[in-house]
């Protein structure tokens, strides 16, 4: 076995090399001091690619057992480098963190892709494979169940899955990817990257459209069959829908021509929206409400807060626009100057019929006191 040890310390190196010379880190220079430190001075722990784990580095704790396969220890590149020399190590911190994930995905094995389609994204939504506000919501998902000629999942080593997408020519496009880690990610990339596909623009929200091979931005398009349920799942990149005819609809990653923008975790992206100009949250349009006396659009909650319904003619009214009454009606504006007066002495608003016993109408029945009858003079 010494040769094979002798072998994988050389590839180790040859590979550490290129990918500090190919990478984009901040101190390269002391990335490659470290690396020629541990060359010329760490002969006797004789770090090399892990003859058995993919990945994974070997190394003996003392010079006898340099070669024997059985005794040298393994674990990741960065542990062992920062176990070897930590005081050169303590200065590289995210350089040293980005070359042990480039190693990472340098070494993956392809062998740990799997693709399914149909069902097999409902069992890899609630796998654990990365959060999603889907797990376990199957009617949710029934758009990708349903159209699995066009759209499947990609999954890596359990630790990173995308959907892929196809169009009628059979080209394919990897979506955003969501891993448990940043390697998943970039390994399953890489390896969509390899296959010819169409990589998504980036893993953020925001991002638009699929990078070709060329480096080109390029946009995707397909019709797809609508569940019978018509609820429509979270979509990342192919979020834009138009043209829905009851059956099928058009989805597609550009936002031209857009009529639904499908966004929503709660299956609801078919039903027309709109936002409530109170608390800016969206919600269906029909249970928006529109007051009649204006333009705005608002939620029914923040239509209850706003807006009453006069309890003297039953009209909508502005709550701010209202008066209480002395019996504790809420009065629109209109029949308070129809029907009411505010007394002066309590400051009650009351109804007219209740200032019949002063003789001016001045005050209310209730603050009225009538005078004391003056004395009969004497004959």
């Amino acid at each position: 076995m010494k040769s094979e040890v002798k072998q994988s310390r050389r590839t180790l190196r040859s590979t550490l090399c290129r990918l500090v010379r190919q990478g984009n880190y901040a101190d390269p220079g002391a990335l490659r001091k470290l690396l020629d430190k541990d060359w010329h001075e760490g002969t006797d722990s004789y770090a090399g690619q892990s003859l058995e784990t993919r990945g994974a580095i070997a190394y003996a704790t003392n010079q006898a057992d340099r070669y024997d396969v059985t005794r040298r220890r393994q674990t990741t590149l960065v542990r062992y480098l920062r176990t070897r020399w930590p005081t050169e190590c303590s200065r590289l911190t995210s350089d040293l963190e980005r070359l042990g994930e480039d190693y990472m995905v340098e070494n993956a094995v392809f062998d740990d892709i799997a693709e399914g389609s149909g069902w097999d994204i409902v069992d890899v939504y609630g796998s654990g494979i990365a959060y999603s506000c889907m797990a376990g919501e199957s009617d949710l998902l029934e758009l990708y169940v349903n159209n699995d000629r066009h759209v499947g999942i990609l999954t890596w080593a359990g630790k990173a899955r995308a959907l892929v997408w196809t169009d009628e020519d059979g080209q394919r496009y990897l979506d955003r990817c969501y891993p448990n880690h940043s390697v998943g990610a970039r390994v399953l990339r890489r390896y969509a990257v390899s296959q010819g596909w169409h990589v998504r623009d980036g893993d953020s929200y925001s991002a638009d459209g699929f990078r070709d091979s060329e480096g080109e931005l390029v946009h995707l398009s397909l019709r797809l069959e609508v569940p019978l349920s018509e609820l429509m799942p979270f979509i990342d990149t192919l979020r834009y829908g138009r043209d829905w005819d009851g059956y099928s609809i058009t989805l597609s990653s550009s936002s031209q021509g857009r009529e639904y923008t499908f966004d929503a975790t709660d299956g609801s992206g078919l039903v027309s929206q709109c936002t409530c100009d109170s608390c800016r949250e969206r919600v269906p349009e029909d249970e928006s409400r529109t007051p009649y006396y204006d333009d705005a659009t608002y939620c029914q909650s923040c239509f209850e807060e706003l807006y009453t319904y006069c309890d003297c003619c039953g009209e909508e009214s502005r709550r701010d626009d209202c008066v209480e009454t002395r019996d504790h009606w809420e009065v629109c504006p209109d029949c308070v100057t129809a029907r009411y007066r505010q007394c002066p002495e309590c400051g009650d608003y009351v109804p007219d019929s209740d200032f019949g016993e002063d003789p001016d109408g001045t005050v209310c029945d209730d603050c009225y006191e009538e005078p004391e009858p003056e004395p009969e003079g004497d004959e």
